[in-house]
């Protein structure tokens, strides 16, 4: 219905690829973030997770990893070292691109987009990659459905609950899979999950105090990072 009515106008939408641009969001990051010199950084090794049709694929750059570290990742997915500055910022990019609502990134000739409607909780390559301890922030899923009412009679209120509910369906099963390797190998899984819910999704009916303190404490966390961190005040902006 919005694309008849949009053509309706006689509005040419051919070129319109989803409703958000993260273009103004990169280009700020490029502006801050020296790119060359993180991936001169060959102590530790970054692996950004995406995905390209059915299959996941990672894109790693930093410290190249031991041989049978390498072999135990090719069974889940394909690896990509990232060689230049245009590549970081592009997988970066890709890793948070979750269509219909963030259009997919061409690198290289392939097309990538966020995993997480796949594989929300990918803790299992970073066993597989080594780790003896693992922190992972997400989202509260326990939580994030308790608000779920598939008699709402606002379709896109629906729609969304719905996609919600299926996410964290694949959540829990993966969690329960990850924590259950961790007790086997030895591992140490923590969890992190935000104390009040996150300002950006409605289908939590976060109150309007909530929201504001969240964005709060938020800015001034990332401001305080910002600044300890890049050497720059962001007051100054």
């Amino acid at each position: 219905m919005l694309i008849s009515e949009l053509k309706s106008y006689g509005l040419d939408i051919s070129k319109i690829q989803g409703p958000f641009d993260l273009a103004p969001l990169m280009s700020s990051l490029e502006k801050i973030i020296d790119a060359d010199a993180i991936l001169k950084n060959q102590t530790s090794t970054t692996l950004m997770l995406t995905r390209s049709g059915k299959h996941e694929h990672v894109f790693a750059y930093g410290a190249t990893l031991p041989v049978e570290t390498l072999a135990k990742l090719e069974k889940r997915c394909q690896i990509h070292w990232v060689q230049t500055a245009s590549e970081f910022f592009l997988a970066g990019k890709a890793c948070v691109s979750l269509p219909p609502a963030f259009p997919p990134v061409k690198i290289n000739g392939g097309i990538y987009w966020d995993v997480g409607d796949k594989n929300p909780f990918p803790a299992e390559y970073l066993m597989d990659a080594g780790c003896d301890t693992i922190f992972c922030f997400v989202k509260d899923y326990w939580n994030a459905c308790s608000a779920y009412n598939p008699e709402t009679d606002d379709f896109t209120q629906r729609q969304l609950e719905t996609a919600e509910m299926s996410i964290s369906t694949i959540f829990m099963d993966r969690y329960e899979r990850v924590t259950e390797r961790a007790e086997r190998e030895g591992k140490k899984v923590y969890v992190i999950t935000s104390k009040l819910p996150p300002p950006d999704t409605q289908i939590l009916k976060t109150t309007p105090e909530a929201t504001k303190y969240t964005f709060r404490v938020e800015t001034e966390a990332i401001n305080k990072w910002i600044k300890d961190n890049l050497n720059i005040d962001p007051a100054d902006d």
